[in-house]
């Protein structure tokens, strides 16, 4: 069966499921208004045993449109109809409704139903770049602008794989759909998604966002665009692939990320991340350079990769331990110190004042990135500060509250 006919049998379920609700509607109005008139809450009125019967009839009558279309539906469409369904209580298996419907149902049923069948031509017409039709749709189910359609893909995922670029930017400046939304997910394979054999099921497009449909089909621009715009190219599908991932086998969606994310400092790679920074805290790689500086001197002199090791372990604290607040480098006679807190070197065999040193860390790894030390504050933070013509070693200590007495000089 075609295309076209599957969604023509789905359509013509919902329009007789609807024309039937619309229809019960009509009839029963009179009588609801009758009974909210006789009680203080407009919720707790009873139907009564007419009323009953009608709700009846009108469940029958679903539950054989359905059954009379359904035998026509392929599994995509038939799933969307039964998952649709399920939220009034109706069993996929016996093909029945297990709740009678009241009153109180009927309408926001009737709302949805039309949504649904409004759905089938919108997501289509978001896949082909048809604006004016995703444009009319959003604004009668504003609620619906990021779940997903009749192939479990949102809107703004569509656009995106299929390279509609101006719908893409309207969705995402007019309508403001959400950037990071998810495909829907299969919750059978949710569940089990740590079994292999489970992933022989899993459509690609499952949980995936925008941004791994234009990675997947190398839409650079779109890509650009999307990430502007704060989308995550780490988060996962239900195939536990990213953004990143898709977009590899493309070379100018490759050249890109390279460009974009910083792969390394003092390391040259060309692999990719697979996670974020902050979730990289076990990785413990040191890829920084470790240097120091005179106070009279403009020239910045790199720590020996021994005297930086030792740094960078200063940088980690384990549970059970404090911080290591000075590190001791170097071999007699010529040692010295270096504090963690204040990035300051001593001078040889340790003398506080002899020959120091301003210390500082380049670099991009978890250990360090977060981290800055109090002559940087001084200097980034406090642009507008008095400069003293002789330079000094002294370290200020920075109040955490509004000091109007405080006053800070660029030594």
């Amino acid at each position: 069966m075609g295309d076209d006919d599957d969604k023509k049998y789905l359509k013509k379920c919902l329009r007789d499921t609807i024309d039937a609700v619309h229809e019960a509607i009509a009839q029963l109005r009179p009588n609801q208004q009758n009974a909210q008139a006789s009680t203080t809450d407009i919720h707790s009125f009873t139907l009564d045993k007419s009323e009953d019967t009608q709700m009846d009839v009108l469940r029958m009558e679903i539950e054989n449109t359905v059954k009379n279309n359904a035998k026509h539906l392929s599994d995509i469409c038939r799933n969307y109809l039964f998952n649709f369904l399920q939220q009034y209580h109706f069993d996929e298996k016996t093909r029945k409704f297990t709740n009678s419907f009241n009153m109180d149902s009927l309408n926001p049923f009737e709302h949805d139903l039309e949504a649904a069948l409004a759905a089938i031509d919108a997501f289509t017409a978001a896949w082909n770049g048809d604006k004016d039709t995703v444009l009319q749709f959003v604004n009668k189910y504003p609620t619906l602008k990021d779940k997903p359609g009749l192939h479990g893909t949102t809107l703004l995922y569509s656009a995106a794989k299929n390279n509609r670029e101006i719908l893409v930017r309207y969705l995402v400046q007019e309508v403001h759909c959400a950037i990071n939304a998810q495909n829907q997910q299969e919750l059978e394979d949710v569940l089990q998604i740590h079994l292999a054999s489970t992933y022989r099921n899993i459509s690609p497009s499952a949980g995936s966002t925008a941004l791994h449909g234009a990675c997947f089909n190398g839409h650079l621009n779109i890509v650009k665009y999307l990430i502007k715009y704060n989308a995550d190219y780490f988060i996962r599908n239900q195939l536990l692939e990213t953004p990143l991932m898709n977009g590899q086998i493309y070379s100018q969606i490759q050249a890109f990320f390279e460009d974009f994310l910083i792969l390394g400092y003092s390391v040259t790679t060309k692999k990719l991340p697979e996670k974020p920074i902050s979730e990289r805290t076990k990785d413990e790689i040191f890829d920084c350079i470790w240097e120091y500086t005179s106070s009279d001197d403009q020239q910045w002199i790199r720590f020996s990769h021994d005297e930086s090791k030792e740094l960078n372990k200063a940088l980690i604290v384990l549970p059970d331990q404090e911080m290591q607040r000075t590190v001791y480098l170097g071999t007699p006679p010529n040692t010295f110190s270096a504090s963690i807190i204040e990035f300051r070197r001593s001078g040889k065999n340790r003398d506080p004042k002899s020959h120091r040193a301003w210390v500082r860390c380049r670099g991009s790894s978890i250990i360090n990135f977060d981290c800055f030390s109090r002559w940087q504050i001084m200097l980034f933070k406090h642009n507008e500060i008095t400069t003293q013509s002789e330079p000094s070693m002294n370290i200020v200590d920075i109040p955490t509250i509004y000091d109007s007495h405080f006053q800070l000089q660029l030594n």
